[in-house]
């Protein structure tokens, strides 16, 4: 259906009444979709209108396709603030971006595709319908010429428009602009046939063109009143352009602020659902706090639901929450305050320096809960370092504990000397960073029971002062009855939240934590162990600071500093950033990913034929092979290169399209990002660069080598180098054995099959009803010779009955009937009945019917010939000439015929001697 909309719309396009603000556009940008857009190009000085170069910074432009309902649908059109309105040409200028069209740029607009089972965009190879609007007018294109493409859409395309014209054209006198509405001239008058028209208002749905016309007849009427009641308009009362004489909204309402989501809690009404709304304000209620643990994202009034676990509602604290999470409730709350042991002031503390502060408060006051003396301990001479022994690190005090295992021992796997540094005379020793264990296994048992420990992610856990790496391992160790450290369960570092389980010692068994006993926690970077140098766990509420079997902990805070020797990087020789130097894996490793994801906006890169014939675009500095892959990288949050925009190569002038990020999203370029990470994929082999980097061309016109929506640039030199391999195979999609793998065409493409129904199953397929498929489809066939595909009791295909006349199964052409299906009793499929009208029939099969035959001899030359008779009954004699008369002299008796040579007998004497011889001689 929607294929002859097109094509009826191409005509309408071609004829000089075609007239589009009957139309009532809608230039509204459409959604993106998720088969992706054609990035269609338009360098300046490409857009025409009646032949010159567009001059009115008010025109618009986009793209349209046919919807199923026949309804023209904006595909595309330039938004660059994303306020759901189509952009004029003299917007669209972006600090740090691209100039407008009208100020000397290049744009391009994205035409989407519609999704599979969808009809929200272009179908593929479905023409796409270029528009211009001017003053509330749209102008349909008419001459188009491509450099790249065609008006074809092709998903993740680039085509590239070097020329296209739109045309003004005018309705031909004694027409409408509605093409169901008939209207003629007929001598003189204007004829329109509809109940009313308007002559005055050409953006009326019931406009015609009357000019010139003294009389008119509209309904059987002569010359009545025009009809322009239909105002079109902004009906929402709320949009800045309201128009309260409208009757209907034609898509123009512009809201600022206001909502269009009928969920939020300040909705702005159904009659505003067709508005255009700029910096559009939903209100959400919910949970606002980001830490909380029922943080609903989509919220933005807080409704004081939240609910934080730990975390500090103290702004005074150093762990202080956050405005945001102020009207929240909290469990177990943790607040922890900063003390200055680097004996620096802090000139932050404050909202003025430390010198202010002290002349202001004194050393011994405070301000807004932070005390003087502690944020300025330099110039409040507060630097003594304190050195106090902790008689609580063991279960007897430090005294008992030195002469027990005197200061170079431990007990429990802590220090003597670390607990007991004043008694142990190690009060200038805290400048040691050195945490690292020897010989820890990080095996673990899995037993019959555990506890769950909740880690947080960003700087829960740090060592020396960073994250640590990603693979790093975390772990919860107990104390065996050896003073041993023994792992009993750890996870990966990945940044993000973890869920450790502890396990439990069994019953007799020294494999697990025993009840109530505390946790050390221990991390492993590389191949080195180190021991934290304090830690903090949630205690209260549902969490336990020390083992609880079947329980729940919240590690809260590990905090380690120790000296990692080493270098950290990717380990992996496989990943993409495999770093040969590096001596242990952070976690970092990954290979490129080639998927592109389409954003709302990019820039298009232009490859040309010049730099490809001379090898600056090359591979091991020769060419590249057909059918490559061409990408441009950026760089994400995380540091990995993304593919945010790739071309199949081939060989000849093309261009690729940077997808740029969206609003708050990493999914693509930055503004002003360069365009320098290139990589060539053959098959499943990614080709990186040389050292020598990729270089940008700028000297060219407007050409940029940093990322900007909808600008263009030039890709003038690089070259990929490494080992690839070619592979063979069928490189077309559409056939059955299509290989991705392949680069090269090795002609042995196989290609689906139509197939046809044989529900009779008489071995010919039914041409109204087919499939195409690569494999055998069972009760089909591959030929639509079945003229009779749907009749089961017509075997043979019969098209033409014959009546029985005497029942015998034979019929005969004195009456016949057409058709595959079977006309009932009476009639046969064949006109083999040589005798119609009797019963009696042919039974010994000599072609005459039994009563009609006569035996006898049939030959002619025979001496009993019958000329009635039609069957030989072999009773023909054959003629013997001869004499037949019995009392002839030369009588023949096997003569049957006489022939005429009987010789009469003639008594006498007969010898000659006699003298009585009957001659008298």
């Amino acid at each position: 259906m929607k294929n002859n909309y097109i094509i009826a719309i191409l005509f309408a396009l071609l004829g000089s009444i075609f007239i589009t603000n009957g139309q009532n556009l809608n230039w509204s940008p459409p959604e993106p979709t998720g088969t992706g857009n054609a990035s269609i190009a338009f360098p300046q000085g490409s857009i025409l209108f009646n032949g010159s170069e567009i001059n009115d910074p008010q025109a618009t432009l986009g793209v349209f396709f046919i919807n199923n309902a026949g309804e023209y649908i904006c595909g595309g059109c330039m938004d660059f603030n994303n306020d759901g309105n189509c952009d004029n040409l003299a917007e669209g200028f972006i600090e740090g971006g691209s100039p407008s069209y009208i100020d000397g740029g290049n744009i391009s607009i994205p035409a989407w595709g519609s999704d599979s089972g969808s009809d929200n965009g272009f179908d593929a190879n479905e023409t796409i319908l270029f528009f211009l609007q001017i003053d509330g007018i749209n102008y349909p294109s008419s001459d188009i010429t491509f450099t790249i493409g065609s008006s074809n859409f092709v998903a993740n395309s680039t085509p590239v428009i070097s020329s296209i014209n739109f045309q003004s054209t005018q309705l031909e006198p004694c027409s409408c602009s509605n093409p169901e509405t008939v209207a003629f001239d007929q001598d003189g008058l204007c004829i329109i046939q509809a109940t009313n028209y308007c002559a005055s208002d050409p953006t009326q749905d019931n406009y015609c063109n009357v000019t010139g016309y003294n009389n008119i007849i509209v309904n059987n009427n002569l010359n009545p009143s025009e009809v322009c009641e239909d105002s079109v308009g902004c009906t929402c009362e709320q949009a800045d352009n309201y128009d309260s004489s409208a009757t209907e909204d034609n898509g123009s309402c512009i809201i600022t602020g206001g909502c269009s989501d009928s969920l939020a809690s300040n909705y702005s009404g159904s009659e505003c659902d067709n508005s255009n709304f700029i910096d559009e304000d939903c209100q959400y209620p919910g949970c606002t706090c980001s830490i909380a643990a029922n943080w609903d994202s989509a919220a933005t009034i807080d409704d004081g639901s939240c609910v934080v676990v730990g975390g500090c509602n103290d702004s005074s604290a150093s762990n202080y929450s956050g405005d945001e999470c102020s009207n929240s409730s909290f469990i177990s709350e943790l607040c922890e305050y900063a003390s200055n042991d680097s004996c620096e002031d802090d000139d932050t503390a404050f909202p003025f320096p430390c010198a202010t502060a002290i002349a202001a408060f004194t050393c011994d006051g405070e301000f807004n809960g932070v005390s003087v003396s502690d944020a300025c301990p330099e110039s409040c001479d507060n630097c003594e370092t304190i050195c106090e022994d902790d008689d609580t690190a063991f279960p007897f005090p430090c005294v008992t504990a030195i002469s027990a295992f005197t200061c170079d021992g431990e007990y429990n796997g802590i220090s003597v000397s670390d607990a007991c540094p004043e008694s142990c005379g190690n009060c200038n020793n805290n400048d040691d960073t050195s945490c690292e264990l020897e010989n820890i296994d990080w095996n673990y048992i899995i037993t019959d029971g555990n506890m769950t420990v909740q880690v947080g992610g960003t700087d829960v856990v740090t060592i020396n002062g960073e994250n640590p790496p990603n693979g790093s391992l975390l772990g919860a160790f107990f104390t065996n009855d050896n003073n041993q450290y023994v792992c009993a369960g750890y996870q990966s570092w990945t940044g993000e939240q973890l869920a450790i389980a502890v396990w439990k010692s069994e019953s007799g068994e020294e494999n697990g934590f025993d009840e109530g006993e505390e946790i050390t926690w221990l991390l492993q970077v590389g191949n080195q162990t180190f021991i934290a140098d304090s830690y903090a766990m949630t205690s209260g509420g549902p969490f336990s600071d020390s083992f609880s079997n079947n329980g729940f902990g919240q590690l809260l805070s590990a905090e380690y500093n120790c000296e990692i020797s080493g270098i950290a990087g990717c380990t992996d020789e496989s990943a993409y950033n495999y770093n040969s130097d590096a001596t242990y894996d952070n976690g970092t490793c990954y290979n490129l990913n080639w998927t592109v994801t389409p954003s709302d906006c990019n820039m298009t890169i232009l490859i040309n034929e010049p730099e490809i014939t001379n090898l600056n675009i090359s591979l091991n500095g020769g060419e590249i092979p057909t059918g490559a892959t061409i990408g441009v990288f950026y760089e994400n949050e995380n540091g990995q290169l993304v593919c945010g925009g790739s071309e199949e190569w081939s060989g000849t002038s093309t261009a690729v399209p940077a997808w740029g990020a969206e609003s708050g999203l990493d999914n693509g370029f930055q503004v002003g990002e360069e365009l320098t990470n290139w990589a060539l994929l053959i098959g499943n082999q990614t080709i990186p660069m040389d050292d020598n980097g990729a270089i940008m061309g700028t000297q060219f016109g407007p050409n940029s080598d940093t990322y900007n929506c909808q600008a263009f640039g030039n890709l003038i030199s690089v070259n990929f180098i490494g080992e690839y391999t070619l592979t063979y195979g069928c490189t077309d999609e559409t056939a059955c054995n299509y290989d991705a793998l392949a680069m090269l065409e090795d002609n042995s493409c196989e290609y689906a099959q139509t197939w046809y129904s044989d529900s009779d199953g008489d071995g010919l397929g039914n041409p109204a009803m087919s499939t195409i498929s690569c494999n055998e489809v069972p009760d089909f066939v591959t030929n639509n010779d079945d003229p009779c595909p749907d009749n089961i009791d017509n075997p043979n295909n019969v098209l033409m009955w014959y009546y029985d006349t005497d029942s015998d199964g034979l019929g005969s052409n004195i009456f016949t009937q057409l058709g595959c299906d079977f006309p009932g009793e009476g009639f046969v499929d064949n006109a083999d009945d040589p005798c119609p009208d009797s019963s009696l029939n042919d039974s010994n099969g000599n072609g005459i019917c039994d009563e009609d035959e006569i035996e006898g001899c049939t030959n002619e030359t025979a001496l009993n010939y019958n000329p009635d008779a039609n069957i030989d009954d072999f009773s023909c004699v054959d003629v013997v000439l001869g004499c037949t008369d019995e009392a002839a002299l030369n009588y023949n008796s096997d003569a049957n015929s006489d022939d005429g040579s009987c010789i009469d007998v003639i008594p006498g004497c007969t010898d000659d001697g006699s003298i009585n011889d009957s001659d008298g001689d």
